[in-house]
């Protein structure tokens, strides 16, 4: 009985020693999209830009050639979507007032009515914004 009693007590002490360590925290991972939208203003699903329906002027071959995506490189809708989000973000400026919407209006074409671009401080630059209508076709 003596033994029975001290292989107890030992299991007891063993068990009682391992139930006074400090608990381990399970840490859950943010997805990706978590992460992402913290930060970005981006849609829980992406715009449609990969399969667009197009006028029935765009779907001639002519057009086709024109277009200088590259094979390797094709039109996404999450890399698309994320370049829209980017393009509206004034974060990527250096003190965070102005974004490649600033100048590249879209109610112009995507382009510039001023001569010269306003820079970060509001200052003039000495450069026009180009338009980026139909950039896939430069």
């Amino acid at each position: 009985m003596k033994i029975i009693t001290k292989i107890l007590l030992f299991v007891f002490v063993v068990l009682f020693t391992a139930s006074c360590k400090e608990n381990s925290m399970i840490e859950i991972e943010p997805t990706e999209q978590e992460i992402i939208s913290k930060y970005l203003d981006i849609p829980a699903s992406p715009y449609n830009y990969a399969n667009q329906d197009l006028p029935s002027f765009f779907s001639n071959q002519f057009v086709k050639i024109q277009d200088n995506t590259p094979e390797n490189n094709r039109v996404t809708d999450w890399g698309a979507t994320l370049g829209r989000v980017l393009f509206y973000d004034k974060r990527l400026s250096i003190n965070n007032s102005i974004s490649c919407a600033s100048c590249h209006s879209q109610q112009f074409g995507f382009t510039d009515t001023a001569v010269f671009s306003k820079g970060f401080n509001g200052g003039s630059t000495k450069r026009h914004s180009m338009s980026l209508l139909n950039a896939a076709f430069y």
